[in-house]
């Protein structure tokens, strides 16, 4: 693999991760200067949407500074995480993690729960406590911004997210990492009704495929 194939391989394992760490952030705590319960209290009601026990599905598109792009499916319960794309897709219920690399015929089984088998994973994880949050209104959307009380250089900086006013959808969300910034837009949102059946792993679809165990 040439270095360039290399290093846009490496982007794309930071962009997934970072839809999996969003997910494991606690809803514990968040700062606004000047209304610091208001930014509680909006930040943990669009939590409890997204990852709440209903669940929620959308549709997404990625753009890492313009150099990466891909798009697909994804459905969040709680700690569980389901995605599609073209190449990659994932079941996770929130016990085993089924990672599918489509183009390389290969599936991944992990523990759901383990850091170690993504050498980024360690690098992205972090407690809501770790950012200060404000937020703001922009036209018919509320702008809500975290950013990390002490960044390292290669970690997230800061979370933006763009979210309905009236409905709290999420509309986008803006996540800066290192000298990178990643955008993710959030399409045919639809929060509830997600049954546990989303994120049990397909094994018919994937005959043929090598697997790779890897739960200690």
């Amino acid at each position: 693999m040439n270095s360039s194939v290399h290093a846009l391989s490496n982007m794309r394992r930071v962009v997934l991760v970072l839809l999996v760490v969003i997910s494991c952030i606690e809803p514990v705590s968040c700062e606004a200067a000047g209304s610091q319960e208001d930014a509680k209290a909006l930040f943990n009601r669009v939590y409890g949407m997204v990852f709440g026990p209903k669940g929620c599905r959308f549709d997404y598109r990625l753009s890492l500074v313009g150099i990466y792009r891909a798009e697909g499916s994804v459905t969040y319960k709680k700690k569980k995480i389901q995605y599609e794309e073209k190449r990659f897709a994932s079941w996770n219920d929130g016990v085993v993690a089924y990672d599918v690399d489509k183009s390389e015929r290969v599936v991944k089984i992990s523990s759901a729960d383990d850091l170690t088998k993504d050498k980024y994973m360690g690098k992205f994880t972090y407690d809501i406590d770790d950012f200060v949050f404000s937020y703001r209104v922009v036209g018919n959307t509320y702008e809500i911004v975290g950013k990390l009380k002490k960044a390292k250089f290669f970690g997230i900086r800061s979370l933006t997210a763009i979210v309905d006013k009236k409905t709290l959808h999420p509309q986008r969300l803006k996540v800066k990492v290192a000298i990178l910034t990643a955008n993710v837009y959030i399409f045919n949102f639809r929060a509830g009704d997600v049954d546990d059946e989303v994120f049990v792993f397909p094994a018919q679809r994937f005959k043929g495929y090598a697997f790779e165990d890897r739960r200690k």
